[in-house]
This record gives structure tokens, C-alpha cells and sequence, in this order.
């Protein structure tokens, strides 16, 4: 019998030929955690997912390859959505993203461009939602990482590191970067963070997607990442943070998962599941 296809877009933690850039000698040639659910689950698995994607790459992917699978021949259909401030462009065939980042001067103007940024991906999480209802195609969603990641604050480090050879941004430990930020700015991060919450709640889509997004309305959860306690909505529950330990990652300096990682991944989205 032929098996149900496992259809699934992402960014860098969920790309097939995912390379570390971080580690450019490392061999990272493992199995990805799509291959590993498809093998739990008996499917086929076709991995759409590329580095540096945004979230109108995931959807437009998933939907132009629904348009050539009979819906019959689909067993799962898996969005892993990446943060709201990608920007994806379609050129000649091609897909290109540039990720949103304001830079130090303009510190303090980044939250009315995320309101745009986290309206334009709560659209394409509720349009996935209504196409795969429509072909009657069983689907899951999920925030592979947080909605609103607030990439300002690594270009303010990067810009205050470059003049220190020895201490690159690049060599700081993912862990301990925000060590690199003064207070005013740590609280500004944090007022962020409660202002996307409540503009996420503002959406006319928030009470219409339903429980086919794993976890939600994302609500408070503690990070075993990271040990500290999110509340924020759309920065709740997000795979890289709520199931992947430190030994998960490849490296201090690149966070996506190893080899374990991926396990972790599959294993508890096929419990889920």
C-alpha cells in the first residue's frame, strides 16, 4: 500500500540540509526532526523547510505543493511557522528573505512595523487553518520559534562588539548576549513584548484558529531552555524553547538543534499527535 505523504515547511530548524554557519566543518548531515516523525508516524516525508525563511515562505510553499498532492494521498500537513519580522520575496522562481532588524538608532521605533510584521503571519497561520479544512487534509501548526523575536537587540550587540576583536558578537554565548544591553533597554524589551501580546489578542483571527495550533493561545510555561518563566502570548509556546534542553542545540554559539535536538522534536510532536 502507498503511504500517506508527511507534507512540512519551516525555516533553518526544521531545513533538511541545514549547515551551521557558526561551525562551517561540522557535519550536520543527521536525520531532520520531519524524517524522524514521517518514519514514527509510517508516511513519506517531503520537506519543504530552508535557512533563513520567513513565515510567507512556509505558507506559500505548503500551498503551492498542496496545489500538486491529491488530498487523499496526504496524511499530515505541518506548519513550523519562523518569527513574524522575516521578510520573504519570490523572484524569477526563487525565494529570497531578508530579516527585519532596526539597529541601534532606531531602537525605540521597532513596535509599529512588529504590529504589521505579526499581522501580516497571524493571517497566514488562519489562511493554512481555512485551506486545509477546505481539502479536508489533516494539519498541524506550530511556532517553531517565538512569534515577536526581537532581533534589534542582537544588532545593538553587534554594533558594540565590533570594535572588540577579541569578544565578537559572533563568539558570545547565545546565552549571555543580553548582558551587552543597559537597563532602560532590557526594560523597553520587556514592555515589548507585553505591547505584541496585547496587539496579538487585538487580532479579529485570535478566537479563529483553532486547536490545530499546538499551544494556542500560547499562555505562561517555563522555558527549560532557557529556566525562566514566558507569559506572553505568541512568545509562549514555541518548539525551540519549550523542548529543547542545552545538550538539544548544536553549540553555545548556534542554537538550532543537534542531533538530539531533532529526536526531541519528533518525539514530542508525534506524542502530541
Amino acid at each position: 500500500m502507498k503511504k500517506k505523504i508527511l507534507l512540512v515547511s519551516g525555516c533553518s530548524n526544521t531545513d533538511p540540509n541545514y549547515t551551521s554557519l557558526q561551525h562551517p566543518d561540522m557535519n550536520c548531515d543527521w536525520p531532520k526532526w520531519p524524517e524522524l516523525l514521517a518514519k514514527s508516524l509510517d508516511m513519506e516525508c517531503i520537506n519543504l523547510a530552508y535557512r533563513g525563511s520567513g513565515n510567507e515562505f512556509i505558507y506559500s510553499t505548503l500551498i503551492d505543493k498542496l496545489q500538486t498532492i491529491k488530498p487523499s494521498d496526504i496524511g499530515l500537513c505541518i506548519a513550523a511557522w519562523s518569527t513574524a519580522n522575516r521578510r520573504d520575496y519570490e523572484s524569477k522562481g526563487r525565494w529570497r528573505s531578508h530579516i527585519y532588524s532596526y539597529g541601534e538608532r532606531n531602537f525605540y521605533k521597532h513596535k509599529e512595523y512588529m504590529r504589521d510584521f505579526i499581522n501580516r503571519s497571524i493571517r497566514y497561520f488562519y489562511s493554512f487553518q481555512n485551506v486545509c479544512e477546505n481539502l479536508k487534509i489533516p494539519y498541524k501548526q506550530f511556532a517553531m520559534m517565538p512569534l515577536f523575536e526581537n532581533y534589534g537587540w542582537q544588532e545593538t550587540i553587534r554594533r558594540r562588539t565590533e570594535d572588540f576583536p577579541d569578544d565578537p558578537v559572533e563568539q558570545i554565548p547565545i546565552i549571555n548576549k543580553k548582558q551587552y544591553l543597559t537597563d532602560d533597554e532590557k526594560a523597553w524589551l520587556n514592555e515589548y513584548e507585553v505591547e505584541c501580546t496585547d496587539h496579538i489578542k487585538k487580532s479579529p483571527y485570535y478566537n479563529m484558529i483553532n486547536e490545530n495550533f499546538i499551544g494556542w493561545p500560547t499562555g505562561p510555561y517555563q522555558s527549560i531552555r532557557f529556566n525562566r518563566k514566558v507569559t506572553a502570548v505568541g512568545n509562549g509556546y514555541n518548539m525551540t524553547h519549550k523542548v529543547l534542553l542545552k545538550d538539544c542545540i548544536i553549540s553555545e554559539l548556534d542554537s538550532h538543534p543537534n542531533a538530539k535536538g531533532h529526536i526531541q522534536i519528533a518525539k514530542h510532536l508525534h506524542e502530541l499527535l
